[in-house]
């Protein structure tokens, strides 16, 4: 049984335009963030390479998703920051796999092919998702139809791109606070009806609808890389 992996790929949208100490510092920035909360599921933790892009490599495919999903909540928060990420899925040949200027192999390849040939370049299968977004997201693989991945991943960003401040914060305290009630955290806010307020933000939100999404890709991600590691 071969073992395969998912890889990110990140470069800094218009990194040659910025000084490059400050390109530096959100690398290394990101980097540290990333791997504090993700090392443990990582073949190979984030690593600068070439001075401009990080590249990091996955065990699963699934946590490929939560890393993206990382990665958007941290850029949120800092504006007029944006990035372009390839996420490869695939194997890792070199007898090294994690050593960021020696490990390669199609997880790899097509991690950067996804960044530098699909999404830099505007290529129109990657440009169609990616339109309404100054992040850039795009999967390749050449082993699973990644479109559908692909797919998936935009509808959610549509849907959590529809939500308001509002729903935003409710849906944090939601997660953050998940051993409180509805109930008190709708008092917590202030609200008159409480557990109605909640529910009626999270339904127009469509939280639940996006939780399933999710589910439903991640588990997509992880038959992907069964079948290939069954298939040899």
């Amino acid at each position: 049984m071969k073992e395969y992996y998912a890889c990110l790929a990140l470069d800094v949208v218009n990194s040659r335009k910025m000084d490059l100490r400050g390109v530096e510092e959100t690398l290394l920035f990101l980097r540290d963030k990333l791997n504090s909360m993700l090392s443990y599921s990582m073949l190979m933790p984030f690593r600068i390479r070439n001075g401009d892009e990080l590249v990091g490599v996955f065990y699963r495919f699934s946590d490929s998703y939560k890393a993206i999903d990382k990665i958007s909540n941290i850029v949120e928060k800092k504006k007029g920051l944006s990035f372009y990420i390839g996420c490869g899925l695939g194997k890792i040949d070199t007898k090294i796999k994690n050593n960021e200027h020696i490990s390669n192999g199609s997880a790899i390849i097509n991690a950067v092919e996804a960044r530098d040939t699909f999404i830099k370049q505007n290529n129109e299968e990657a440009t169609v998702w990616n339109k309404e977004w100054d992040n850039k997201i795009f999967y390749y693989s050449e082993d699973v139809p990644y479109q559908a991945i692909n797919q998936l991943v935009y509808t959610i960003r549509m849907y959590r791109n529809k939500r308001s401040d509002k729903q935003r914060e409710i849906i944090k305290k939601v997660k953050q606070q998940s051993n409180q009630t509805f109930e008190e955290i709708g008092k917590s806010l202030g609200y008159k009806n409480p557990k109605a307020s909640i529910h009626n933000h999270l339904s127009a939100a469509n939280y639940e609808l996006v939780n399933e999404m999710e589910k439903s890709l991640r588990e997509l991600l992880d038959a992907f890389q069964e079948l290939l590691e069954k298939k040899g």
